[in-house]
């Protein structure tokens, strides 16, 4: 956090986002309800001051893992954990989508991406290359065609 924030105050803002998107999109079910319920009461008691950070782990099934980092990055235990894959996709959209309010989380996950795929190009290319052999004058050689 940039700025000192309350729990409450991220978690209401972030529920509301959520809830008016759903409710646009006559998406919004008593399960979303409930994954905003549990969602507002791990943060209620939460207090962000400058430094803090909060660690989302989301994955592909729609499990919402919520930490904390505590100031100097010392990490805190696992705060909570939500089964609802429209929150998960929610809250990875708010920090990273078009109007995320996270910059340096889109910088970071870029970052990532870039050098994941570089480290696979180059594997890529390694597999790729080619070992023939050549018979010239009497003699075998080993050669790597690219």
């Amino acid at each position: 956090m940039l700025l000192p924030l309350t729990g409450k105050q991220y978690s209401e803002k972030v529920a509301e986002n959520c809830v008016a998107a759903w409710k646009a999109a006559g998406v919004y079910t008593e399960e979303e309800e409930a994954a905003i319920v549990k969602f507002l009461e791990i943060f209620k008691p939460k207090n962000f001051p400058p430094g803090t950070s909060i660690v989302f782990s989301h994955s592909p099934s729609g499990t919402l893992t919520i930490g904390f980092l505590e100031l100097g990055g010392v990490p805190a235990a696992e705060s909570g954990v939500i089964e609802n894959k429209k929150l998960t996709n929610a809250v990875l959209e708010s920090i990273i989508g078009e109007k995320g309010v996270s910059p340096a989380a889109k910088q970071s996950l870029a970052q990532r991406i870039s050098e994941f795929l570089n480290k696979k190009e180059e594997k890529e290319k390694e597999e790729e290359k080619e070992e023939i052999l050549v018979v010239e004058k009497g003699k075998l050689e080993q050669v790597e065609v690219a």
